[in-house]
């Protein structure tokens, strides 16, 4: 009989997509293979041919995240920082357990029926999907956490746990979820990390989200780009624009990769600017000198993996804390949103191409990380996994 392994992911566009190519990678090796997400991400799944479970209501926590967000730089070069809009990084880890239990708690109740009927053999989830261990744990079935960046809730693991036996008694789930997991999927740069040690890692390199067929790459001195997160909260939180402006005004021709619904958000752009529309962050970073970013983990890794330095704007507590430890791997330089004006973060740019340390940096993470295996790669090794923990009587 065939493993079944249920995935599961809240509806945040970047955390589903983390998971999808193990999911078909176990697909296309005969595994059954469900993907458990809230209704508005069922399409991302859908569309890699994959079976999407709905699980729970869509809850809506737009606002909620924009209240944890910083300020960005303001426009014009040298103006001051706009004042912040929410609490300062160091408050938002509280506040984002909150978030995250609120969204779990719409979950748990179809997860748990889902594990239940469905009976999986493993249950893999990213660490910010608190309802995934609680599934586990009323199947009987052991969890494996997939990281998509820095692992973030290490450490915080103890109040993890705290959320998960709440969550499970609301469920009246007995067993209690494992807030660490049988094992770990790690796609992040060691340099990124910190030490942590888990019982089973499985190290594998972040894919790229491919569009079919790629334009030429395109050189360019400078690659901004701000992901999907911080448009989806506020317009004025998206900077592309006014980045790619200020350096350009400065002599730095830079290209500005975006979704196409981001375009708009762009304004008026001097002639050394070029847009790159719908296609992997790769086709531009792999030839450019330098990346400045909102500092999502997806972009963080994608700039690192291509041996270029970056500048990371934090507008949120944890794109603040991947790119410290972008920083502390002396690959970049961090900025916290509050801290940030046009006039700082191309001084910034100015030091981190003056300083060949950075690009070196860089370059080494880069060598180190291109020996790591494809997502593919990994479904022996769960396999196995699986196989073991049947054997010690997990199951």
């Amino acid at each position: 009989m065939s493993p079944r392994v249920l995935l599961v992911s809240w509806a945040w566009p970047s955390h589903v997509r983390a998971l999808l190519p193990l999911a078909v990678a176990l697909r296309d090796s005969g595994d059954e293979v469900r993907v458990a997400v809230p209704l508005a991400a069922a399409a991302l799944v859908t569309a890699r041919g994959l079976t999407p479970v709905p699980v729970g209501p869509d809850v809506d926590v737009l606002d909620d995240f924009l209240s944890l967000s910083s300020a960005g730089p303001a426009t014009a070069p040298g103006a001051a920082p706009r004042p912040p809009s929410g609490p300062h990084p160091g408050s938002g880890p509280p506040r984002v357990f909150a978030i995250l239990e609120r969204i779990a708690l719409a979950m748990v109740p179809d997860l748990v029926r889902e594990a239940r009927s469905w009976r999986p053999d493993l249950v893999v989830f990213e660490p910010t999907a608190l309802a995934g261990p609680v599934a586990a744990a009323a199947a009987g079935v052991p969890a494996v956490r997939h990281l998509y960046g820095p692992d973030l809730m290490y450490r915080a693991r103890e109040q993890v746990a705290s959320i998960l036996a709440r969550l499970a008694d609301r469920a009246g789930v007995l067993t209690a979820p494992d807030p660490i997991g049988a094992a770990v999927i790690d796609p992040c740069p060691a340099e990124l990390q910190a030490g942590e040690t888990y019982p089973i890692r499985f190290a594998c390199r972040l894919p790229e989200w491919s569009a079919a067929g790629r334009p030429p790459r395109i050189s360019a001195g400078l690659c901004v780009t701000w992901g999907d997160t911080m448009a989806r909260l506020a317009d004025s939180l998206f900077l592309t624009g006014d980045l790619a402006r200020g350096a350009a005004d400065a002599g730095i021709p830079a290209v500005a990769v975006v979704r196409a619904a981001q375009r708009r958000l762009l304004g008026p752009l001097p002639g050394g600017v070029t847009v790159l529309t719908d296609r992997p962050l790769r086709d531009a970073v792999s030839t450019a000198r330098a990346l400045i970013s909102h500092g999502g983990a997806g972009t963080v890794i994608t700039g690192l993996a291509a041996g270029v330095p970056q500048i990371v704007v934090g507008q949120l507590p944890d794109h603040t804390a991947i790119g410290r430890r972008a920083a502390a791997s002396g690959a970049a330089i961090c900025l916290p949103g509050e801290e940030a004006s046009c006039l700082s973060v191309l001084s910034a740019l100015a030091a981190l191409l003056g300083d060949p340390a950075y690009a070196n940096a860089a370059c080494g993470i880069a060598e180190r990380y291109a020996g790591r295996p494809e997502p593919a790669a990994l479904v022996g090794r769960v396999h196995e996994l699986i196989g073991m923990l049947t054997l010690n009587g997990a199951l």
